[in-house]
């Protein structure tokens, strides 16, 4: 159903006639899919978007919202968020004044409420609504800035990494908690997994032990696939908290430690992906996810988005310096520069962060061949891809900051040393795009997945081009790194009707790909970001991206393919 969907989409009707209750998320008010307001409105719509000044457009699209899915079984999600899942424009948890955050949130809670009880013809204590939360909402709360009715469901969230937040009153006070396992933030996992299962059981036990009640949980899946093991814990959690509740708090449970529960609940998934695989085999798999998220930047709450940004920032500032340094001058890293450098060094090498990660990726590889044949692709695409993108990230890191550390130290005059760093770096990302190669599979269902990522967050092919303009720099600083190929699925714009074609803002960040034969390789939309970002309008997303193709595929000699996908 997507992250925004219309609330006339097909697919609500077909859930609710499954039985499935429906509910939006802490920014989909009432289930209206805000990013159509900017679509709409373009330029005007954060000017239109305002509570104070525009009630009335506001809430007959709040009226329309209701209409199309009051003959569902529903939680509604009240509140007011900013469009583009930002804060409300101007909101100040500080402010308690008449025209503060708080009192404008509380207004419009109220608004949707009596709409509800007007389209719906239920009087407001019986209808189930609820109010996440999210960010600037737990601070609005906490201050007491939110007047919210009594029967109103509240829904705690973590921060995207699985800590719960808030005070006690809040707690006790909540019904309901709003979870993630990938998070896209620019820190979090999109590509990998990073909430270690004994973060979750502990903070959901803590929050079954203080919480008013358990009556709502909500779990942000993101990309389902890269995260089907903390997916799984958060749900068999609960479903039945007693078989991983930590610290009995729980009644009735064993009285055991979060590495505990995290340990039992590795052993038996395991067992169930695994089946056929010896004892020993088994035991080391577990081991390995042990260690897995035992590395530091994961406990920290970080992981690919985290390590692809830090590449990207040392990468980008560096080369940055190297063409800013006048003709015949030794290169000056600025302090911004080494900073940042400083700071990938130190996650690279204290704490063993490089070895260990190297440790994890070795052992999965060296494991490989005693998992069953049936479920080596899948060990292939699960620990041994991710294991693969922590160590060679973190590998391409270290080599950055010692460049540039090397740089700095030198006053500028340790290009070749910083040369081979770079070049070094090159080869590591050429070792983990084989091993994201390797992850999708010899068939055609997953072959892109990895490399037609276009994320700001997680898009390593992009990061390997701020790579390659360093290098270029490196060898002469005058000339400025272009790349060989630059296409963009998402929003297109150009001099012909076929290149002028925009998709819309909602994913309107470019796609790139740096090897032409990915162009025709599509299947990864049907599958990566699916829950995020792909759900509106497929056949016109489908029909840009085959044009978009076309014309790629048009400028080549050979190599074509001769018919389209059907899914095109």
């Amino acid at each position: 159903m997507g992250t925004t969907p219309y609330p006339d989409e097909r697919s609500l009707a077909m859930a609710s006639r499954r039985g499935v209750i429906i509910t939006a998320s802490h920014f989909e008010i009432l289930g209206f899919n805000a990013f159509a307001w900017s679509q709409a409105f373009q330029g005007a719509a954060r000017e239109l978007w305002d509570w104070t000044e525009h009630p009335d457009l506001m809430g007959h699209v709040f009226e329309a919202t209701i209409a199309a899915q009051r003959a569902y079984e529903m939680i509604w999600s009240v509140g007011l968020r900013g469009l583009n899942d930002y804060a409300y424009p101007n909101c100040d948890n500080a402010d308690p004044g008449p025209l503060g955050c708080g009192a404008i949130i509380s207004q419009a809670v109220g608004n949707q409420t009596q709409l509800l009880s007007q389209l719906t013809g239920q009087p407001v204590s019986e209808i189930k609504f609820k109010f996440n939360l999210w960010t600037e909402a737990l601070g609005l709360y906490q201050k007491g800035l939110l007047k919210l009715p009594p029967q109103t469901s509240l829904v705690m969230s973590d921060s995207g990494a699985g800590f719960i937040h808030g005070d006690d009153d809040t707690f006790h006070n909540a019904d309901g908690v709003y979870y993630h396992v990938q998070m896209l933030n620019g820190y979090g996992g999109q590509l990998t997994e990073f909430v270690p299962p004994s973060r979750i059981f502990e903070q959901l036990s803590t929050f079954c032990a203080r919480a008013r009640s358990t009556s709502i949980f909500v779990l942000n899946l993101s990309d389902l696939k890269p995260a089907v093991l903390t997916a799984q814990a958060a749900l068999q959690f609960v479903w039945n908290a007693s078989v991983y509740a930590v610290n009995a708090s729980v009644p009735g449970t064993v009285n055991r430690t979060a590495d505990e529960a995290q340990a039992e609940y590795l052993q038996a998934w395991v067992a169930q992906q695994f089946r056929g695989a010896d004892t020993s085999t088994q035991a080391s798999i577990a081991s390995l996810w042990s260690q897995y998220f035992d590395l530091g930047w994961i406990q920290q709450g970080g992981s690919d988005e985290k390590l692809a940004g830090i590449i990207g920032n040392i990468a980008s500032e560096l080369a940055k310096d190297i063409e800013n340094t006048r003709a015949g001058q030794p290169i000056n890293v600025s302090a911004n520069t080494l900073k940042s450098a400083t700071q990938g060094y130190d996650l690279a090498y204290e704490d063993g962060g490089l070895g260990n990660a190297t440790a994890v990726y070795t052992s999965a590889v060296a494991l490989l061949p005693s998992v069953p044949v049936a479920r080596q692709q899948f060990f292939r695409s699960h620990i041994v891809v991710q294991s693969a993108m922590q160590r060679f990230s973190v590998g391409i890191i270290a080599a950055l900051a010692n460049a540039t550390i090397a740089l700095s130290i030198s006053h500028g005059h340790a290009t070749s040393a910083a040369v081979l760093q770079v070049q070094a770096a090159l080869g590591l990302f050429d070792d983990m795009f084989q091993a994201q190669r390797d992850a999708e599979g010899p068939g055609a269902e997953w072959r892109g997945m990895y490399w037609a990522d276009r994320h700001r967050f997680t898009n390593f092919q992009a990061r390997r081009r701020e790579v390659l303009r360093l290098a270029a720099a490196l060898e002469d600083p005058t000339t400025r790194y272009a790349p060989p190929t630059m296409i963009d699925c998402c929003q297109v714009r150009g001099t012909t009707p076929q290149r002028r074609r925009t998709f819309t803002p909602l994913v309107a960040l470019a796609l790139f790909f740096d090897h032409e034969s990915l162009c025709w390789q599509h299947s990864m939309f049907q599958c990566m970001h699916g829950s995020l970002l792909f759900a509106y309008h497929a056949r016109d997303y489908y029909a840009v991206l085959a044009g978009m193709c076309a014309f790629r595929w048009s400028t080549r000699t050979s190599g074509r393919p001769t018919t389209w996908p059907a899914t095109h």
